[in-house]
């Protein structure tokens, strides 16, 4: 799908995450905010909807060595979006695929 061809571009172009904070809307099963991750992102934020979170968490702790944060972030959550962005700063590099669906 959508998340492997962002994927395929971004290991074609390391440069897009490598030193850069990084934050994925709509993570799913969290392989793009990993690959970041294993390709020198500082920091790179995986979120979702809070019942996708657990999947996500898996992943990452099946890559120990690859730090990831992990938040949820419900589309239209100001409370949400406040407890994973701190006022007046922004990612360097945002991600995300497969972000509307019916």
């Amino acid at each position: 799908g959508s998340s492997r061809v962002l994927c395929e571009h971004l290991d074609a172009h390391p440069q897009v995450v490598r030193g850069k904070s990084v934050f994925e809307l709509g993570s799913g099963t969290g392989v793009a905010a990993l690959l970041c991750c294993s390709m020198g992102a500082k920091v790179v934020t995986a979120t979702d909807v809070p019942e996708q979170l657990a999947l996500i968490e898996h992943n990452a702790r099946l890559n120990p060595s690859l730090r990831l944060k992990v938040a949820p972030l419900k589309w239209g959550s100001a409370t949400d979006l406040a407890a994973v962005v701190t006022p007046g700063t922004s990612p360097d590099v945002l991600i995300g695929t497969d972000l509307v669906y019916a």
